[in-house]
């Protein structure tokens, strides 16, 4: 890390639980050459499901945040009375937030698991990223009911560095293919082992 990074001096260790199935990015688009139209449909399912999604995360760990833009966006009310119900069915400690991208640079210390919407998701994710450094560092898994799929959230050398010229200069962060392989075998069943190898193969890149 750089010496006057700010966030150098604290110990951060938070999850964003993204509901990736409908919102914003499930593609229900109209467009003309005069106009467009997104559609975005919430629904109680695909919000109880990233709701226990996040508080089996929880378990064991400070809070869940809900992050969401109900005061703006009223399809969020059914997000998010959906996962305080969720919640509190699951005693789960919760609190719920507006405009948690300010929150998240200025104290990401206070962010444990941050459950929320789809394309708030894929923000947030990214900005979270900033936050530690680097996008190389963060793994993504993608949990469905039957199946999942585990990566590093982007590529290991960024575009930022690649268009600054210093991708030659900087080896890739493997941090994030790391800490992906880890979780796919704690998902796999008895892969603890392979989750605290991946954990330390990527703190052994993060210098780099």
């Amino acid at each position: 890390m750089e010496e006057d990074w700010p966030f150098q001096s604290q110990s951060l260790d938070f999850v964003v639980a993204r509901e990736n199935t409908e919102g914003l990015h499930s593609g229900q688009d109209v467009m003309d050459a005069e106009q467009a139209h997104t559609m975005r449909v919430m629904t109680r399912l695909g919000s109880e499901r990233i709701a226990e999604m996040a508080c089996d995360l929880a378990a064991g760990r400070r809070t869940l945040i809900i992050a969401h833009m109900s005061n703006v966006l009223k399809g969020d009310w059914i997000f998010l009375k959906t996962c305080q119900e969720v919640a509190a069915r699951r005693a789960v400690p919760c609190d719920e937030m507006l405009v948690a991208a300010y929150n998240l640079v200025t104290n990401p210390g206070r962010f444990d698991v941050l459950v929320t919407t789809n394309l708030f998701g894929d923000i947030l994710s990214d900005e979270a990223a900033g936050v530690i450094g680097s996008l190389g560092l963060c793994a993504s898994a993608n949990i469905g009911t039957d199946h999942a799929l585990f990566e590093s959230i982007h590529p290991e050398c960024s575009d930022d560095d690649a268009l600054a010229g210093r991708a030659r200069e900087s080896r890739p962060n493997r941090g994030g293919g790391a800490e992906g392989a880890g979780q796919r075998g704690e998902d796999a069943g008895p892969g603890r082992e392979l989750w605290d190898g991946g954990g330390d193969a990527g703190g052994g890149c993060i210098p780099q």
